[in-house]
C-alpha cells in the first residue's frame, strides 16, 4: 500500500476545544500535513462539560448520568463540524480520507483508583464524517500529543502495523485494543 490520507482528531488537553488535521502518511511517518482546523468550545458547552465532569467523578460508567450523555452527543457534533472545516481548509475530497484517528475529551483524569473517562461516541462520529474511525488512544502521562500523531497511529492500525507512536499508548496498552468503527448509519438517524 502506498501513501494514504488520514485524519487526526483530538480534544485539546486544555479542555477548551478540538483540533483536526489531515495528513498524508505511508504508515511509518507523516509525509505531509495537508490541512488543519481548530474549533473552540462555546461557553455553554464548557459549562455542560464541567457538569459532565462533576457527574463522572461520582457516577457509574455503566449507567452514565444524562448530562454525560448530552455532553457526549454535543461534543460529537463539534468533532463532525471540525472535520467539515478541515476538509474545506485542506481542499480535499471527504472520500480521499481512508481513516480517522480519534481521542476524545477527558472527563475524569487518571488516578490509581480511577482510569480516564473519555467522552466520544466513536460509532456516531464515524457515521457523522462517513470515514472509518480508529479509537482507543490515550496520552502517555506527562506527554503532549498532537493530532498528527493520532492520524499516524490510526494509519498504522489500518495498515496492520505496530502502533508505536511516541507519546501515545493504547487502551489497555496493546495495539489490539484499538477498534476501527465503520460508518453505519447517517448522522441524521441519531
Amino acid at each position: 500500500m502506498g501513501s494514504i490520507v488520514a485524519i487526526g482528531l483530538m480534544a485539546r488537553p486544555t479542555g477548551d476545544g478540538v483540533n483536526a488535521v489531515a495528513v498524508e502518511t505511508d504508515g511509518e511517518a507523516v509525509l505531509q500535513l495537508l490541512g488543519s482546523a481548530q474549533l473552540d468550545y462555546s461557553q455553554p458547552l464548557q459549562e455542560l462539560l464541567r457538569s459532565a465532569n462533576a457527574a463522572a467523578a461520582t457516577g457509574d460508567r455503566f449507567a452514565p448520568d444524562p448530562v454525560i450523555i448530552e455532553a457526549d452527543h454535543v461534543l460529537m457534533q463539534i468533532f463532525v463540524e471540525a472535520v467539515r472545516q478541515l476538509i474545506s481548509n485542506a481542499n480535499i475530497d471527504r472520500k480521499t480520507a481512508v481513516i480517522a484517528g480519534f481521542m476524545g475529551h477527558v472527563l475524569v483524569g487518571v488516578t490509581p483508583t480511577q482510569p480516564a473517562w473519555l467522552l466520544g461516541d466513536t460509532a456516531l462520529l464515524a457515521a457523522g464524517i462517513d470515514v472509518p474511525v480508529a479509537a482507543g488512544f490515550l496520552c502517555v502521562a506527562g506527554e503532549v500529543v498532537a493530532a498528527e500523531q493520532i492520524a499516524l497511529a490510526a494509519a498504522k492500525k489500518l495498515m496492520r502495523r505496530t502502533v508505536d507512536v511516541p507519546g501515545l499508548e493504547t487502551v489497555p496498552s496493546e495495539s489490539d485494543a484499538i477498534s476501527i468503527f465503520q460508518p453505519q448509519t447517517p448522522w441524521a438517524a441519531h
